[in-house]
């Protein structure tokens, strides 16, 4: 991407370098300002004709699954806070971090906190 600035004018010239073979496979090239890629540059995406026209599939369709969550908006309660704090205080004691791998000790840190969450708040089936 070259960019020249006058006074109050921006121009910018975008290149998408294309193999000689491809160029007439070349629908489209445009340029995306508001994607956020942490940098000074713009997105440049160009869409060729056919050039992925195998891949592309559809998965079979299944049914909806019913997703269980935790009502975690009960947390701003005192009494529920103090009693989910409680639980967790007793599921982090019986971790002893220095025995086991840390993959494994952060697996029981969640696993606790969830189930203590479950106990105290209680869920809520979402879906079908």
């Amino acid at each position: 991407m070259y960019t020249r600035e006058r006074k109050n004018e921006r121009s910018m010239i975008n290149l998408f370098l294309v193999d000689d073979r491809l160029r007439k496979q070349v629908m489209d090239t445009r340029v995306f300002r508001g994607a956020d890629l942490g940098t000074d540059h713009y997105l440049v995406i160009t869409r060729f004709r056919g050039l992925f026209a195998g891949w592309r599939y559809r998965t079979a369709v299944t049914e909806p699954q019913s997703v269980c969550r935790i009502r975690s908006w009960k947390l701003q309660e005192a009494d529920t806070r103090d009693k989910y704090h409680a639980r967790v205080a007793e599921k982090l004691d019986t971790i002893d971090g220095r025995k086991e791998c840390v993959g494994r000790t952060w697996q029981k840190l969640r696993d606790g906190m969830v189930s203590a969450a479950e106990e105290v708040c209680g869920t809520i089936k979402r879906g079908s």
